[in-house]
């Protein structure tokens, strides 16, 4: 079962993202707010240290902590909830028909988290990437796509 919790704030000049999908591991996603030239290896490992000195003062066990840019579509946008360009792991692990997919997307316009242009821009987007839905996948497939790209680089185009 994928669990994902996700909290949001601002340090410095960076906005954070943390996704704690499975117990013990955590993903936080650094965004650029001022955007500056690729990081350098010194700047990430001190990013590092950091995150492990700040999640030793948090009460809960932390087994691992991985660091990865901002993921983007094939068109270079971030992948955003707001842009209708996200598609859910569940769904990429147990697979989904192109209908139910929009019909998540048409939901989403309802639920006030997606305006209905870019709904309407997500549903051809959909219509063109996944004429046939998506297969089930399994987790080896997202593991996969994780392990074949630079998730250190501040962004991660799929």
């Amino acid at each position: 079962m994928y669990v994902k919790s996700t909290v949001q704030f601002m340090s410095a000049n960076r906005i954070y993202e943390i996704l704690a999908e499975v117990p013990g591991v955590i993903s936080i996603c650094g965004e650029e707010v001022i955007q500056t030239p690729q990081p350098s290896r010194s700047s990430l490992r001190s990013q590092e240290s950091l995150w492990q000195q700040c999640l030793q003062q948090v009460v809960i066990t932390i087994q691992k902590v991985l660091l990865h840019g901002v993921l983007c579509d094939a068109h270079g946008r971030k992948m955003s909830k707001s842009l209708g360009n996200v598609i859910s792991p569940e769904n990429v692990i147990t697979g989904i028909s192109l209908e139910e997919l929009q019909h998540q997307s048409h939901m989403s316009v309802e639920a006030g988290l997606l305006s209905q242009e870019e709904c309407d821009k997500a549903v051809s987007g959909q219509a063109k990437l996944f004429p046939k839905g998506i297969p089930e996948c399994g987790t080896d497939a997202l593991r996969f796509t994780l392990a074949s790209h630079n998730i250190k680089r501040t962004s991660i185009t799929l």
